[in-house]
């Protein structure tokens, strides 16, 4: 079974008036879910309408997971202490810009991201534990972007990176040696990348380097602003493409982890897109199991 782990609190981060990142990115993916078919429990957001289409979860049912906030302490596995009351201070003096850019916290801002890191290590625990064999956590604020000394690109914290941390110091995870501590494959991408130039990019770079790695579980940042419809990223992608693309990570998790894998939700931006993507993302999850 595949595990979803979310809150309605998440709407209350505010990054501004007309800022990308707002609170209805949740409010898409709850309605999304739920009009696949994949969750039953009553939809938090009654009130918002938005056209999503036909959406089919193919049969699959969800087992909700409910997250607590982490433990602060877990920030500093990856970011410094300075960064991390910096991002406080921030939000308790009423919110502001963090970087003179783009990224923007309200008074709640830190309170949710601790939230939202807590959702990612719930969904390591359910996993690791055997409660679900897979995880997604829709949360914000987003953390891909954060540095360990900075805020970034609408992100306060690494929420997959601490997560790595979480999996080697709370559940004994290798932590690389050799030439494989802290390796990095970066495969960039030009403006109008599509499916095909993705899904190779998976078969020549990605699933060679995953085989060979051989990981104990698998963590992902799912951004889906790369979807043609986005209106920041330049990317061409397809709903389909993010499921076969979740397919072939499921892959390598089962030939390698048990089928471990723990997703969090990072960018994404075109509301329908946004919750289309995801229910095709959790379809990849579930299936195959």
């Amino acid at each position: 079974m595949t595990g979803f782990c979310s809150d309605p609190h998440f709407v209350g981060h505010f990054a501004g008036p007309h800022h990308p990142e707002r609170p209805d990115r949740i409010r898409a993916i709850h309605k999304a879910v739920r009009a696949a078919g994949m969750i039953d429990s009553p939809d938090p957001f009654p009130e918002f309408a938005i056209d999503l289409g036909p959406l089919d979860g193919r049969g699959i049912k969800l087992r909700e997971l409910q997250p607590i906030p982490a433990d602060e302490h877990w920030l500093t596995t990856v970011h410094t202490q300075q960064h991390v009351d910096f991002v406080k201070h921030v939000c308790a003096v009423g919110g502001g810009v963090l970087d003179q850019g783009d990224t923007r916290v309200g008074p709640e801002s830190c309170e949710l991201a601790l939230l939202g890191l807590g959702a990612v290590l719930r969904c390591c625990d359910a996993v690791v534990g055997g409660e679900v064999r897979r995880a997604f956590a829709a949360i914000r604020p987003p953390g891909h972007h954060a540095e360990p000394d900075r805020p970034m690109g609408f992100c306060l914290f690494s929420n997959i990176a601490i997560a790595a941390r979480y999996l080697q110091q709370r559940h004994g995870y290798e932590a690389g040696c050799g030439s494989g501590e802290g390796f990095t494959l970066n495969i960039p991408m030009t403006p109008g990348a599509d499916d095909a130039d993705y899904l190779a990019a998976f078969d020549s770079l990605v699933l060679p380097v995953l085989d060979a790695f051989r990981p104990e579980a698998l963590l992902v940042s799912a951004g889906f602003d790369a979807h043609h419809a986005d209106p920041l990223a330049q990317i061409q992608l397809t709903e389909e493409c993010y499921e076969r693309m979740t397919r072939l990570l499921v892959g390598v998790a089962n030939n390698h982890c048990d089928g471990r894998v723990i997703s969090a939700l990072e960018g994404g931006y075109n509301l329908r897109a946004l919750g289309r993507s995801v229910v095709r993302h959790l379809i990849g999850l579930a299936i195959p199991e």
